[in-house]
């Protein structure tokens, strides 16, 4: 495998207010939650957003600098469930931009449904209720399917994280039994590589034998 080195395109296709402090202004919230039900011409300012904050130039720049890989955050609504707007032209966009300068992109589902963490980069501060009903994680792994069948043919589609930062609270069971929903769910459709992250707790000992018991292949384990 190559060696990867590459960069955090966030703040693009999941608001997070410190990243933009503009398009907050006039509202009290730090969210794409509070952005798209308060903001005025929200889906107007958010295209605006979407066509400016990084454009293809930045692809080539991230590229001559040196680096092979993006990351690129995106939402679990991202086919425009109200209240919120529709980027998925624009993901795809991003993603035949990378192919046309030659970098990798691992797709990183950032946002589910209910919060996984309650933070802004969650889609809606202060909510975690993500792990309190199992329709939010059987969308959630719905929603990884689609992802995955959408952009798997891409050229420049080189692997998915399943979810950014679930909470350190939640339950270690529901976070690894949602693991190994979405890895078989994801391995019938691409031995691409798959991402889990550390739940913030990269040292439990639950960890080793989720992996070695687990019968999975090309993946990898992210420690924030």
């Amino acid at each position: 495998m190559h060696k990867i080195k590459g960069v955090n395109l966030g703040g693009w296709f999941v608001l997070e207010q410190w990243m933009k402090p503009s398009l907050f202004e006039d509202i009290e919230s730090n969210d794409e939650t509070g952005f798209s039900t308060l903001k005025n011409d929200a889906e107007k300012k958010l295209m605006h957003h979407w066509e400016t904050f990084f454009t293809k130039q930045d692809f080539i720049d991230i590229k001559n600098l040196g680096l092979n890989s993006i990351r690129l955050p995106i939402p679990w609504w991202l086919e425009g469930d109200a209240p919120y707007f529709s980027a998925l032209p624009y993901i795809k966009r991003a993603m035949k931009w990378a192919n046309e300068v030659g970098l990798h992109v691992l797709l990183d589902l950032h946002t589910a449904p209910g919060c996984q963490n309650g933070f802004d980069n969650g889609g809606i501060q202060n909510v975690m209720e993500w792990h309190l009903d199992q329709k939010n994680i059987d969308k959630t792994v719905e929603r990884l399917e689609f992802i995955v069948r959408t952009f798997k043919d891409e050229p420049s589609f080189w692997g998915i994280e399943i979810l950014n930062e679930p909470f350190t609270t939640i339950d270690i069971n529901i976070i690894q039994d949602f693991y190994k929903d979405a890895y078989q769910k994801i391995r019938a459709i691409t031995d691409k590589p798959i991402v889990f992250h550390d739940a913030f707790r990269p040292t439990h000992p639950s960890w080793e034998p989720f992996f070695k018991t687990n019968e999975m292949e090309n993946i990898m384990f992210d420690l924030h």
